[in-house]
């Protein structure tokens, strides 16, 4: 009897986090998508930029990720970053989608370094696409559902999340 009692409040507070997840305000990248609008209106491209030839002003590895170099280059990264990262971090929590964004971009510095040494870097893609990897790496660990189907968009029902399988 008490192992039943056990497992119905344990089911309970799963779907209770459940709610409280996507209820949850994703700031982080909210926030990230505001700086890298404000920074393509106010343009920092020499303080922010990554350039090779700079290596210890270390800021750089990170910074070039707010600083695009056209309207449509920022359109596609900041419209990639939404579509997968908004759902990612109702999941996952700001926390994570930091790291997520932060690795990536550091990643996509040094490689790019690596194989174009002398390439200026711009831009939120590395960023962009490790958020997208990272939106794969539940579905395919877990089998859970991200995306809209989890928050309730397709079906209308935007109180609660949709059991996955």
């Amino acid at each position: 009897m008490e192992t039943t009692e056990k497992g119905l409040k344990a089911q309970e507070n799963i779907e209770s986090d459940s709610r409280n997840k996507v209820n949850q305000v994703p700031w982080m990248i909210l926030t990230i998508t505001l700086l890298q609008c404000v920074f393509y209106l106010f343009p920092f491209d020499k303080i922010f930029i990554y350039d090779p030839t700079k290596k210890l002003e270390c800021w750089r590895f990170i910074t070039y990720t707010v600083v695009h170099s056209t309207h449509m280059h920022l359109l596609v990264n900041v419209l990639s970053q939404l579509v997968f990262a908004l759902f990612l971090e109702r999941e996952q929590g700001h926390l994570k989608i930091l790291i997520i964004l932060t690795t990536g971009a550091i990643s996509g510095c040094l490689v790019s370094t690596a194989f174009h040494p002398y390439t200026l870097l711009r831009g939120s893609s590395a960023g962009a696409y490790s958020i997208i990897m990272g939106s794969f790496s539940p579905e395919t660990i877990r089998h859970t559902h991200i995306g809209p189907y989890q928050c309730g968009f397709m079906s209308g029902n935007f109180s609660h999340s949709a059991t996955s399988s």
